[in-house]
């Protein structure tokens, strides 16, 4: 495949303090940084908008390019954005681990997973070509993952396409999509 290499993370609302050394989230529970959108139990556009660039910001002020926040063509939902790593790995994951946890690691999954996702009308005729290209009946009628996954049950599939159709429709995406299902 030539072009835009994007990577799909796939994610459920789950907090686990795995891996996060001295910056561990109880599980459960959002850290007090973000409590500031989450105390009404409410995620509204502008609160999700301002911890998208409140951590656009953090990774930026340590000295990491990050493109804007776009929209996301797989959900409609999500802003994402491309984020360049430089020098040490370890530094630029504990940056990015660190200004996501400040910002907007609740906050997201929030915001998004109860509204209703909605793929981009360009590329689900490509997600949906795709899979029949591969053996999978669709009924024209899926609008998002979670419709497409049910056709498909097979996530490495489903995700193989997804990427195709990204890098066909939207090439000039950023390289890191998350996918809710």
């Amino acid at each position: 495949m030539i072009g835009l290499l994007v990577v799909v993370a796939i994610t459920a609302c789950a907090t686990s303090d795995e891996g996060l050394g001295d910056r561990r989230v109880p599980v459960g529970g959002p850290p007090a940084a973000q409590s500031w959108a989450l105390d009404d139990d409410t995620v509204t556009d502008a609160e999700y908008r301002k911890a998208v660039d409140d951590f656009v910001l953090c990774v930026r002020a340590a000295g990491y390019a990050v493109t804007d926040p776009a929209l996301s063509p797989v959900d409609g939902l999500s802003l994402i954005y491309r984020i360049t790593p430089a020098g040490d790995p370890a530094a630029y994951n504990d940056i990015v681990q660190t200004c996501n946890i400040g910002t907007m690691s609740h906050i997201e999954p929030r915001y998004v997973e109860p509204r209703h996702q909605r793929m981009d009308n360009r590329l689900r005729p490509v997600v949906a070509g795709c899979l029949r290209d591969r053996g999978i009946a669709t009924s024209g009628q899926e609008e998002n993952v979670v419709d497409f996954d049910a056709r498909t049950e097979n996530d490495d599939l489903l995700m193989e396409c997804v990427l195709h159709a990204v890098n066909e429709v939207f090439p000039e995406l950023p390289d890191v999509i998350t996918i809710r299902k």
